[in-house]
């Protein structure tokens, strides 16, 4: 509760923050049970039209246990099309980058993301949230009238203690 304010204003100052929106927090009270908290949030990753989940990584920026497919030879991993919804993490995203060049993007559009991303970070430092992780989840476009292609969503940075 201590951080609302400032998540607010940080929310209502960085159009393109990519911190998950809370939309409220409650106090859940029942007979002969012990109140429980309960925060409502923005769904971290929407359907989206005429798109099939391709990867979906949870980066901390660690590598420390940061691995799903450690036991896929790269011959598979070639081979394989996407992995669909498993939550992979940051040791499979650079494995993946490396072997499949699956994500392009202009200068300009990393620069944007890294600015928003650090504003987003030094928000998430300064309210003194220890455990946060970028969601990032790639669709391809499966529309018929477009060319096949595929799509990278930052969708959000999600605090995983979960304790505003």
């Amino acid at each position: 509760m201590r951080v609302l304010p400032s998540y607010y204003e940080h929310m209502d100052t960085i159009p393109e923050c990519t911190i998950a929106r809370i939309f409220g927090v409650f106090t859940v009270r029942i007979d002969k049970f012990e109140p429980i908290h309960v925060m409502i949030m923005q769904n971290t990753m929407p359907n989206i039209p005429d798109t099939e989940m391709s990867y979906v990584f949870d980066m901390k920026g660690s590598s420390i246990n940061r691995e799903v497919l450690k036991h896929k030879s790269a011959a598979d991993l070639r081979k394989q099309e996407s992995t669909g919804g498993a939550v992979l993490k940051d040791l499979d995203y650079c494995r993946l980058l490396e072997l499949k060049k699956f994500l392009k993007l202009e200068q300009g559009t990393i620069h944007r993301i890294h600015k928003n991303l650090t504003m987003d970070v030094d928000f998430l430092r300064s309210s003194r949230f220890m455990d946060y992780s970028l969601l990032l989840c790639i669709r391809r476009v499966t529309n018929a009238e477009q060319k096949v292609r595929k799509t990278a969503t930052i969708l959000s940075l999600n605090n995983d203690a979960n304790c505003i």
